[in-house]
């Protein structure tokens, strides 16, 4: 039922699928909730959704979403309730700057927990992360992620080995930008991507501007690459 219609939530709708120490939890997320369904009904039902899907499939021993291409996992400027495990699949991240420019900055594959910047502290999303395959993702509620990371003395080495292999994939990028020409550029990212692409064609996954980006070049040189 769409929030604009449904009755208040209250935390006793979702909070019984909660332990104890998670019902506080439950409860300021539904209060916030109820105070944002006037102002930003699609953002609210999209919390709402993940919250429902969690509490739901907690259950069960497991809280997996799966989203399919063109689906949104987050979107810039949220607030971070949630962390999010990418247990397979690929997701490209865009950015919408104030003068309208949109730039695709990074891409997430399987074994990654972001956002990254929210894996010590927690911030707003820096991008929109929208599916470009199937994927499919572990919920973590950010409560849970920042309480365990205060008690569990394995946790901070958890982190820090994430956060070290984006690094190494980080330099691999910049090594790719930094070799020979744009055909060598170009052939080195359809590489890379065929690892997680589920042997889908680099045009079926992102736009010719969206390639351009990632590999340095303008979009009319990716449709000349593409033609050759």
């Amino acid at each position: 039922m769409p929030i604009g219609k449904s009755k208040n939530l209250g935390e006793a709708e979702v909070s019984h699928f909660f332990n104890s120490e998670e019902k506080q939890h439950a409860k300021a997320v539904c209060s916030t909730l109820n105070v944002l369904r006037c102002y930003n009904k699609q953002r609210c039902c999209i919390i709402c959704s993940i919250l429902t899907i969690y509490a739901k499939e907690k259950q069960k021993g497991e809280a997996d979403l799966i989203l399919h291409k063109g689906e949104i996992l987050f979107r810039q400027g949220d607030s971070g309730q949630f962390l999010y495990h990418i247990k397979s699949g690929l997701f490209k991240v865009t950015r919408l700057h104030e003068n309208g420019n949109v730039v695709l900055f990074n891409i997430l594959y399987p074994g990654e927990t972001v956002p990254h910047h929210s894996l010590i502290s927690p911030k707003e999303t820096h991008g929109t992360a929208m599916a470009v395959i199937r994927s499919e993702v572990e919920i973590i509620p950010a409560a849970e992620w920042y309480r365990e990371l205060k008690e569990d003395p394995d946790k901070p080495l958890e982190i820090a080995r994430l956060l070290q292999e984006k690094v190494r994939f980080m330099q691999q990028r910049l090594d790719h930008l930094t070799v020979g020409t744009p055909a060598e550029r170009l052939e080195l990212l359809v590489r890379w991507l065929d690892d997680y692409s589920q042997g889908m064609h680099l045009t079926e996954l992102l736009t010719q501007e969206e390639i351009g980006q990632l590999i340095g070049v303008r979009r009319e040189t990716v449709n000349r690459l593409l033609r050759g």
